[in-house]
């Protein structure tokens, strides 16, 4: 694909050792519902000492409901809360509109 051959272009770039290349990176992937791919990406960002934030998070979250993998959207919650990321308003809304359209308002506990 495309985008395959321009994310690895752009990673061998000197400067692509940011969190604002491996967003993008992983926003794309996970908006094609490639989680394997945004996945690796992540692990290369934080490889290069680069933490998530919020926006890698919430990118991870969309592309596992596309893929309706609640258990990596569970995952990603748990991962969050141990590196003292707390959920923004749109995160929040996210996550309470993906647990009730799936049915599993058991889940917003998990969310305070």
């Amino acid at each position: 694909e495309k985008i395959d051959a321009l994310a690895e272009q752009v990673v061998k770039e000197p400067w692509h050792s940011t969190i604002q290349v491996y967003n993008p990176l992983i926003m794309a992937y996970s908006r094609l519902a490639h989680m394997d791919k945004a996945l690796d990406y992540k692990r290369r960002m934080e490889d290069e000492g680069i933490s998530s934030n919020i926006l890698t998070f919430r990118n991870l979250i969309a592309g596992s409901f596309r893929g309706r993998d609640l258990n990596a959207i569970d995952g990603y919650v748990e991962e969050m809360k141990a590196v003292g990321i707390s959920p923004d308003i749109k995160m929040y809304s996210m996550l309470l509109d993906i647990f009730i359209k799936q049915n599993r308002e058991d889940l917003v506990d998990k969310l305070w």
